[in-house]
């Protein structure tokens, strides 16, 4: 527990070892008139909503993942998580597979880019997943194949970029209605795509 000025205090809930100036940042979102940073149900302010505290490792805001933290391998995204923003796990070479539920509806910009390690890509059943956003998965260098889920209409331009050897197989939902700016930007560089 951190006691600010003002008579605040601040629980910090990570598993890494974040700054003080970050902390505050983060459950601030940048504001400076928060009246409460955080509460003993377990949840912290973030920019006018409630940071969920039952996730270690994950920073959620109003059902939004905005941060990760953790170290896991096998990344099991919460089941609260409605959209994950750009950038969120970018170049996390840890990561071997991410499992998302069914709750997903949006996956940001980015968002796995250059997690060179990832394998394996899970979407649970029902899923509501719609959009894949630009670049999302780009770089993903051994991952060797994805069913994407039925209902997603939309997959960004170079959402399944420069995946390397490995990637050979996407299966798509009848569902789709936007790849990219066209269809081989999708999939630019990745040279062993056979279906």
């Amino acid at each position: 527990m951190l006691n600010l000025k003002g008579g605040i205090k601040l629980k910090v809930f990570c598993k890494k070892t974040i700054s003080l100036v970050t902390a505050v940042g983060i459950c601030m979102g940048g504001g400076d008139s928060v009246p409460a940073l955080a509460n003993d149900e377990g949840l912290s302010m973030y920019d006018g909503g409630f940071v969920e505290q039952d996730y270690p490792g994950f920073v959620i805001a109003g059902g939004t993942l905005m941060m990760y933290t953790g170290t896991d391998t096998d990344v099991v995204i919460p089941p609260t998580v409605t959209s994950i923003i750009s950038d969120v796990f970018k170049d996390n070479t840890d990561i071997i597979s991410v499992t998302f539920p069914a709750s997903v509806k949006s996956i940001g910009s980015g968002a796995f880019s250059g997690c060179s390690s990832l394998e394996t890509v899970i979407f649970e059943s029902d899923s509501e997943l719609e959009t894949i956003g630009d670049n999302a998965f780009k770089g993903c260098s051994k991952l060797k194949s994805i069913t994407i889920p039925e209902g997603v209409i939309e997959i960004g331009t170079g959402a399944f970029s420069s995946e390397g050897d490995f990637f050979r197989e996407i299966n798509l939902p009848s569902t789709i209605e936007t790849l990219g700016d066209n269809i081989s930007d999708v999939f630019s560089n990745s040279t062993s795509l056979k279906n």
